[in-house]
């Protein structure tokens, strides 16, 4: 992790705990106990990039006052609303000894700040990997899928269906699919899983120019990202999606909801679009970019130029050493 490495090689002796998102499953309560019993060093810094599984937590307390160690939480989205209805205590007892609260989006930050007042809170972007797979060996989306029919614009939509907020803009998409496969030879490819795939799927049951692919390799969407005309986010439920960051820097322009972060990320009509109302922006906009081949263009020069600039890793890291460095004393 990119956060880490950045503290290590400065001589900040850091631990990370963290574990594949999935929330309050026993063996990952289990897996995050051993990786709290296993802190080597008494004063290392501690990220704690996920503040809700129950067992790590109560058992998290009486290590750290063991070995004196000082922590901080990496919230990376909104765990009140990702959580059942514990969020809240088991949120509180967390914070509540711990020494900062990082954020990923001012959005988060400035919700947090009203929920809890007495903490030092601080935004720091996720980052982009830049070095990207580029269109070097050529792939042809008709035959990667298979497909009977030659379409000639793929439209691609990367997101997980494990919360139902997150999916609640999904059916204000029928009827713009609709219109779009009638109107152009267009393609759309939904790539991720998670519980409410299945409901999601069943909303565009019998459509045409709809293809569900269900979960990937990381390392296979981004190889096949670039050959794409266009990237598009429908979240309900979102804060700073690494999808929508990776689409801009694989140079597709992006049309995606405006929730929780992305207008962080998204400067509107310059960098890619957001959509406010869904039904009538998706249409809009995905007409806008299919009938304009410059306008294509120009989206995805700017937005991979924004990305570039504003959330590269290095930039994020160096960020998030210099505040580590500059606060250290404080987190005792």
């Amino acid at each position: 992790m990119p956060f880490i490495n950045v503290l290590r090689k400065n001589n900040i002796i850091t631990e990370i705990i963290n574990y594949p998102k999935k929330q309050f499953y026993p063996t990952q309560c289990l897996e995050r106990s051993i990786q709290l019993k296993r802190i080597k060093y008494r004063d290392s810094l501690i990220i704690i990039d996920d503040p809700l599984i129950p067992s790590a937590i109560l058992n998290m307390k009486k290590i750290l006052k063991i070995h004196g160690n000082k922590y901080i939480i990496r919230l990376k989205g909104d765990a009140l609303r990702e959580s059942s209805g514990l969020g809240k205590p088991i949120l509180d007892f967390t914070i509540k000894g711990s020494n900062y609260i990082f954020h990923v989006a001012k959005y988060l930050e400035q919700k947090y700040r009203l929920i809890y007042p007495s903490k030092r809170h601080i935004t720091i972007y996720n980052g982009v990997d830049l070095n990207l797979p580029i269109k070097d060996n050529y792939i042809d989306i008709n035959e990667y899928l298979n497909l009977k029919q030659n379409f000639k614009i793929f439209i691609l939509t990367v997101m997980n269906f494990e919360f139902i907020e997150k999916t609640k803009y999904i059916n204000l998409l029928l009827p713009t699919i609709k219109r779009i496969t009638n109107e152009y030879s267009a393609l759309f490819v939904f790539i991720g899983d998670g519980k409410y795939l299945s409901g999601v799927k069943s909303i565009f049951n019998g459509q045409k120019g709809v293809v569900f692919l269900g979960r990937l390799p990381r390392d296979e969407v981004l190889k096949l990202m670039p050959y794409f005309d266009i990237f598009l986010y429908p979240s309900g439920l979102d804060i700073l999606p690494n999808a929508v960051l990776e689409a801009s820097a694989s140079g597709i322009p992006v049309i995606s909801s405006s929730v929780g972060g992305i207008p962080e990320i998204i400067v509107d009509k310059k960098t890619g679009f957001l959509m406010y109302r869904i039904s009538e922006d998706s249409y809009k906009y995905l007409k806008l970019l299919i009938e304009d081949e410059d306008m294509r263009f120009k989206i995805a020069r700017s937005g991979k130029e924004y990305v570039a600039t504003k959330f590269n890793w290095n930039k994020v890291t160096n960020e998030f050493f210099k505040i580590i460095e500059s606060e250290i004393g404080r987190i005792q």
